[in-house]
């Protein structure tokens, strides 16, 4: 009776051990589309130097027009295409005066003023897209062109912007409410 005893408890145990081994396969299986789109939802890091200098570039315009919005409440960016970042040489297009702050004294960047940072740019052109989103918002997509690796890339920020005139919270202002 013993022995009978003991085969009952290694059946059980072994039992148990499968029981619990397809209750994780089942587990795993049902968790994994979560897994994924928490694994998509995760910001991207930049993958190369240029990708890196775009972002900066892109969320520095787009902070500068919310900056120009806050202080002058009438201001609304134009839609600007194309632009260069730094002022070439052969280049009809003029760079947009939002990089300008990028320089210590102001000056557009220019090979002479700083030579490190004219060929750091060099490589990226900008573009601001506006259009009307809602009644009451604005929407301004800052979009920065490189070329790497002979691909052209693009990164882009976009911002609603109320139309509203009067400063509140919400679009940047101070509120005594």
């Amino acid at each position: 009776m013993n022995i009978s005893q003991k085969s009952k408890n290694k059946y059980s145990d072994s039992s148990t051990l499968i029981e619990l081994l397809i209750c994780l396969a089942i587990l795993s299986s049902t968790l994994y589309p979560l897994v994924y789109m928490l694994q998509l939802s995760r910001p991207k890091h930049p993958s190369s130097q240029n990708e890196y200098l775009a972002t900066l570039l892109a969320h520095h315009a787009t902070e500068a027009l919310v900056a120009k919005r806050a202080l002058s409440p009438e201001f609304l960016p134009e839609i600007v295409s194309n632009s260069p970042v730094v002022v070439h040489k052969n280049s009809a297009n003029r760079p947009h005066t939002l990089f300008d702050s990028l320089m210590p004294d102001g000056a557009q960047m220019n090979e002479t003023n700083d030579p490190e940072v004219f060929w750091a740019f060099k490589p990226f052109n900008f573009s601001i897209d506006t259009y009307i989103a809602d009644n009451n918002f604005y929407k301004v997509i800052c979009q920065v062109n490189y070329t790497s690796n002979n691909l052209k890339s693009r990164i882009y920020f976009d911002k609603l912007i109320s139309l509203n005139q009067s400063t509140s919270p919400a679009n940047g202002g101070d509120s005594d409410d």
